[in-house]
């Protein structure tokens, strides 16, 4: 017999295979990522020096460049320190507080006018070796702002009137 009673258990089983036969895959549900990433781009990071907050935006390209390459080449050389290569390595060390302190500003309302006065001075001129080199890693850590011109293709002329 083609056509047979059926109870509404057996129905519903029929169905719902049915169902799962005909439905398409569906694509597993994606968790969105890199959300907080993305929304820190432009935010400033603090960090305290000797007890005081600083803040850093993202740093030039160039800036962050220079620091990442001194912070490279000092820790190369602070590994093996030797005659020809301590006056180098100190040159490095020396160049890292003025580029600093361009690069952050103080937190506070009154630190940040004094220094727009010029009455702040730079608070990093005074830090030890192994200080500058933590912040020079800290800056290399940082977003930046890019700067970067890509060189035009082989074999295009630029032609300018």
């Amino acid at each position: 017999m083609l056509l047979a009673p059926m109870d509404r258990a057996q129905m519903d089983a029929n169905h719902l295979k049915r169902r799962r036969a005909l439905a398409p895959a569906r694509a597993p549900s994606h968790r969105i990522r890199n959300v907080g990433p993305v929304l820190d781009l432009g935010n400033t990071v603090f960090f305290t020096f000797r007890g005081r907050a600083f803040g850093v935006p993202p740093v030039p390209y160039q800036v962050g460049r220079a620091i990442s390459a001194i912070w490279t080449e000092a820790v190369a050389l602070g590994a093996v320190i030797s005659e020809d290569k301590t006056p180098r390595y100190y040159e490095l060390i020396a160049s890292l507080p003025p580029l600093i302190w361009a690069n952050s500003y103080p937190v506070g309302r009154w630190r940040r006018l004094r220094r727009r006065l010029g009455l702040f001075r730079n608070p990093f001129r005074k830090a030890t070796e192994a200080e500058l080199v933590d912040l020079a890693g800290f800056f290399r850590s940082r977003r930046m702002t890019s700067g970067v011109q890509f060189p035009p293709a082989a074999g295009t002329t630029s032609k300018t009137a």
